[in-house]
Order: C-alpha cells, then sequence, then structure tokens
C-alpha cells in the first residue's frame, strides 16, 4: 500500500518486485519530475512484472507555499516562518525546512541544499496492507508555489548562509533549470543583500530563474534586512500575507505578490526589492520630512 499525505492519503493498492535493499539514511526520497513515473524495477532491466506509479503534482489552481528557516544565531526564532505559513491560510502546505526539531509528521527537514532545490515536499508512507507494521515513511519532492527563505546572506558572493551541507549556496548549486521547472513561481529570500541589483546578486539570481521563465518573481533586500530580534521580520511577514490574502495593496508591478511584498516593507521601514523579468522596484528609505517611497520600475 502507498499512501501519499496530501495527494492521495486514501492510498493505492500496488504489487511491487524488487529485489534491491530499500535506501535508508538521512537522504531525502525524491520522485521523478513533473509528468513522469516513479518506477520499481527488478535492476539492470525491467520486465514484464516492474510497476510504475505516477503521482502527479496538484494543479496551478492550487496555492502552496513551504518555509525554509535556519535560525542557530543569537535573537533568531522561526516566527517570520510561522507567520508566513499561517498569514497563507489558502495556501496548502509542502512541509517545512527547519535547523532543528526535525519530524514527518509535517515534514519538517533539515535545512539542506536538497530542500532549497525541492522547494516543497509531502510525506509518502509504503507498508504492507497486510501487516501495517511493517511501512517506512518518507518526504518526497511536491513543489510549492512559494518559497520563502530566512536565513543569512552575502552580497560578497551572492549566497545563501544558512545551509548544513553547503555555504555559501549560490544561485548555481541550486541549478533552477533542472530543479526548480515544475511548479514553483515566487523565491522570497528575507535576509540581507543577496538581491542588491548587481551582476553578483539580484542580477545573478534573477539571470538563472527569472529571464530563463522559470520563475515569476524574486523578493529579498538590497541592504540590510530586518532581524527577527524585536520582531520586524514577523511584523513583514504578518503585512505580505495580509496583502496577498485580504488586502489591497498598490499596484505598482502587475503582480499581486511582488506588490505585497514591496508594500509589507514600506509600511515597516525596512528595504526590500522585487524583480520580475525585465524591471525591479525597491522601497526607499529617507530621512524626515521626506517619506519613504518605492522607486522603480528599473529595467535590468
Amino acid at each position: 500500500m502507498l499512501k501519499a499525505s496530501i495527494t492521495n492519503p486514501k492510498g493505492i493498492k500496488v504489487t511491487l518486485h524488487y529485489s534491491g535493499a530499500c535506501p535508508q539514511g538521512n537522504g531525502y526520497h525524491f520522485r521523478k519530475p513533473y509528468g513522469q513515473e516513479i518506477k520499481m524495477v527488478d535492476p539492470p532491466a525491467q520486465n514484464i512484472d516492474d510497476v510504475q506509479i505516477q503521482v502527479h503534482m496538484s494543479g496551478d489552481n492550487t496555492p502552496e507555499v513551504t518555509t525554509y528557516d535556519h535560525a542557530t544565531t543569537a535573537g533568531s526564532n522561526y516566527q517570520d516562518s510561522e507567520a508566513i505559513e499561517t498569514g497563507l491560510t489558502g495556501h496548502q502546505k509542502r512541509g517545512r525546512a527547519r535547523d532543528r526539531n526535525w519530524e514527518m509528521t509535517t515534514p519538517t527537514l533539515p535545512t539542506l541544499l536538497r530542500f532549497l532545490q525541492a522547494a516543497g515536499v509531502e510525506k509518502m508512507k509504503v507498508y504492507d496492507p497486510h501487516n501495517q507494521s511493517v511501512s517506512h515513511e518518507l518526504p518526497v519532492k511536491n513543489q510549492s508555489d512559494i518559497l520563502y527563505y530566512s536565513g543569512h546572506g552575502s552580497s560578497a558572493s551572492g549566497g545563501l548562509l544558512s545551509c548544513w551541507d553547503k555555504t555559501p549556496v549560490l544561485v548555481s548549486d541550486i541549478v533552477p533549470s533542472v530543479n526548480w521547472h515544475e511548479d514553483l513561481d515566487y523565491f522570497i529570500i528575507a535576509r540581507c543583500a543577496v538581491l542588491h541589483p548587481d551582476p553578483t546578486n539580484g542580477f545573478a539570481w534573477g539571470n538563472a530563474t527569472l529571464k530563463m521563465g522559470i520563475l515569476k518573481g524574486l523578493c529579498g533586500y538590497y541592504a540590510s534586512a530586518p532581524s527577527d530580534a524585536g520582531g520586524a521580520s514577523v511584523r513583514i511577514a504578518n503585512d505580505f500575507t495580509a496583502f496577498v490574502t485580504t488586502m489591497q495593496p498598490p499596484a505598482r508591478t502587475g503582480d499581486r505578490i511582488l506588490d505585497a511584498w514591496l508594500e509589507a516593507n514600506l509600511k515597516n521601514k525596512s528595504k526590500g526589492i522585487a524583480y520580475n523579468a525585465n524591471q525591479y522596484w525597491k522601497v526607499r528609505i529617507r530621512r524626515w520630512p521626506f517619506k519613504d517611497k518605492v522607486e522603480g520600475p528599473f529595467n535590468w
């Protein structure tokens, strides 16, 4: 019997003829890309007894979100990521990544490069229908529409610094053309300066994702980002999700997610930035008596 936690909770009965041992360890077991099959085969060649199982992702009309939060420095916490999950009430949750307290119920998985590449998971359970004590749970890739990253970043490299197995994580490490082409639309980098508009940072991420038609938008910061300490990151997350779901942000970009990010950061006096495939907008914080404002669009 094979069950998926969201897409097929009732399960389907499958007879598998497989002579090899089930892979174990702390790795993720990801299925093939969208539209292909999981193949259970007797190596070295497929034969008439082999079974193919196809697990479809949710359609584009199903909004989904996943969060990645590596809170290992003093004053850091998960509250902004939790606010994203709670605020996007209409979005199905595609698991989460945290630096500790891992479990399979959600599932909550380690903050590793492979989670950034997957951009969303759900739990699958395989068990013997005649003896359900014989079972195995594993996370499978089920990509979300929004990936929210909370951790540290480096404008010197344009990389993400909060990852257990790879530092820095550059856009070339994620390989968006291979890993993000299934369902992901928006990547939000909620930490410092990685989306500064220059060839090392924002343009590097944009060229590999937006210019390739892989993502619809990138959101983040062009300078210092608000920290978890004091609650600024949570306030922005709460305002962002409100503008996505119930409040109408000012129309600046033609994209509700980008508009929501810009307005949430403008409201909280933070140096947010948002990109689409051709232009970017940024929040400019000014001294009194001048008002803060969103500048742009700027071509890139």
